[in-house]
């Protein structure tokens, strides 16, 4: 019952900011333009590796933490379709990409691998700050999903490769698992 659910299609370092900013986002209604400056405090193997990468392509991307953060700020989610028109060359995305700070917490190298502590800032332009710390991404057993949302991104991902009939079956067989004698009937029908 301790499984992790990767919310986001990119490294898993990545998913305590990305909850961060969406978080934010959501509570304060922040739009990219109105973002003057953003601090993001974190442990030494995300500033060391990805950081504040200006990508150039999909898998760059979906390793940098200051793309990461821009596009969820921008479009409100990180999934696939955050890398579906190489939204990374956008200019607003770029702008608020070199806008982030980051920096080495010790206190949280100290806390990583048990947690992914992620601290973000934003100051906006009319002197408001607004900051959050989120410590276990969403999708890790300590903040899981909900139904809702495990069932939002697997139609979003499968949705790019089969049709909604099928989708409503594979879920509706997930859901009754326990009611099905031979677990072959999802394999069936994940190859249709």
């Amino acid at each position: 019952m301790k499984v992790g659910i990767k919310a986001f299609p990119c490294y898993h370092s990545s998913h305590s900011h990305i909850t961060a900013v969406l978080d934010l986002r959501k509570k304060h209604n922040i739009k990219i333009e109105d973002i003057e400056q953003m601090n993001i405090r974190t442990f030494s193997q995300v500033v060391g590796s990805w950081g504040q990468v200006l990508p150039e392509t999909r898998e760059t991307a979906d390793h940098s933490l200051s793309y990461l953060l821009a596009i969820a700020l921008k479009e409100g989610a990180c999934g696939l379709d955050q890398f579906a028109h190489e939204q990374w060359k956008d200019l607003a995305v770029r702008a608020l990409m070199c806008k982030m700070n980051f920096s080495v917490d010790p206190a949280f190298d100290r806390l990583y691998p048990q947690k992914f502590p992620a601290y973000v800032e934003i100051k906006t332009k009319s002197g408001e700050s607004y900051s959050c710390q989120v410590d276990y991404p969403r999708g890790f057993p300590e903040n899981p999903m909900t139904d809702e949302e495990i069932e939002s991104k697997f139609r979003g991902m499968a949705s790019k490769l089969i049709g909604e009939k099928q989708i409503r079956r594979i879920l509706d067989i997930c859901y009754h698992l326990e009611e099905i004698e031979d677990t072959g009937q999802l394999m069936k029908i994940l190859v249709q």
